[in-house]
């Protein structure tokens, strides 16, 4: 990434874990001599009412456990799942029943 080796990663509290675990398995993949050091700063979870917290709170600990239970060889092959079987960026699943979210948005007006 442009010559730089010290990269510091910003995101709320409540998604920091999952954050963590991707920056951390993407920088060490086919990683540089020297390797990246990554720096991790959490932002509070202000402004979000409790309940909604508590659910992404759940949804980030099980995106994370799906997350942990994949092993990449290479970025080639973490890129190869991401935009191959990845629920959420893989284009052949747009608009199917495996992707609701993007199926949703592929018919919202704009």
């Amino acid at each position: 990434i442009r010559g730089w080796r010290r990269l510091t990663v910003v995101t709320s509290d409540f998604h920091m874990p999952r954050s963590r675990a991707i920056f951390e398995t993407v920088f060490a993949l086919d990683s540089p001599d020297p390797p990246y050091h990554l720096t991790f700063v959490a932002a509070p979870d202000i402004g979000i009412e409790p309940s909604a917290l508590a659910d992404r709170r759940l949804r980030e600990e099980s995106s994370l456990k799906t997350f942990q239970g994949r092993r990449f060889a290479s970025l080639c092959a973490l890129q190869r799942w991401l935009y191959g079987d990845h629920g959420c960026y893989a284009t052949r699943l747009m608009g199917s029943a495996a992707n609701p979210a993007a199926a949703g948005m592929l018919y919202q007006k704009a």
